[in-house]
């Protein structure tokens, strides 16, 4: 069968016109654009939801700080900068702290901060089951906010990440135990220690555990 030439590099053969030469070329650039608008529309979109999510994230520790200063008022505890300082710090942890590592922290706000001060006011944010003690091994020294609900923590061994999550009610098994042994309990602890996503990724894993 005879194959047609045309000045643009192209031939035809059959009745069907096969692109060669430049305009194939060009076609793969079009063809190359589409798709890269495509995967630019989703990367934006992806961006999209994480700026969201970011917006989301700090208007809800905005509340929660904002809650926080609020009880203590109420609780009739003046609201000094140093303070707002370590309810500021302690409400935006994604991880439990110290009360050395919280002194550090507030101490590059406020260089007059004494550790007293974060002491006195984590203990009363305590007192307000506002925050928690998490029970570690090395004891309870380390502090981040009251879960809600049934939420319980998983916390990393590694990082120290702590990660809240939603668990299933535990008051039948609280009342057959408090009914059988004769307590009245009164509140209750569960945490999950393992190693966050980014932790288990890491080459050095093996030696951590």
């Amino acid at each position: 069968m005879q194959s047609i030439p045309t000045s643009s590099g192209a031939t035809v053969s059959g009745g069907t016109l096969q692109i060669t030469g430049w305009e194939a070329a060009w076609t793969d650039i079009i063809s190359k654009m589409k798709r890269l608008d495509k995967s630019l529309g989703k990367y934006i979109m992806k961006l999209k939801i994480i700026f969201n999510n970011m917006q989301m994230s700090i208007h809800s520790e905005n509340v929660l700080e904002e809650s926080w200063l609020q009880s203590l008022q109420e609780s009739g505890y003046r609201l000094t900068a140093p303070r707002r300082a370590i309810v500021s710090i302690v409400a935006r942890a994604p991880q439990a702290l110290d009360a050395t590592a919280i002194f550090d922290l507030g101490r590059k706000m406020h260089p007059q901060l004494g550790l007293v001060t974060v002491y006195r006011t984590l203990e009363k944010l305590e007192q307000l089951d506002l925050i928690q003690r998490v029970h570690q091994p090395g004891g309870c020294n380390m502090y981040l906010r009251s879960p809600e609900g049934h939420e319980h923590l998983l916390l990393c061994k590694t990082c120290g990440q702590v990660e809240y999550f939603s668990g299933d009610d535990l008051s039948v098994l609280i009342n057959k135990t408090a009914e059988k042994s004769g307590f009245q309990i009164k509140e209750h602890w569960l945490q999950f220690f393992g190693y966050c996503t980014n932790c288990q990724a890491s080459p050095d894993l093996e030696f951590m555990k």
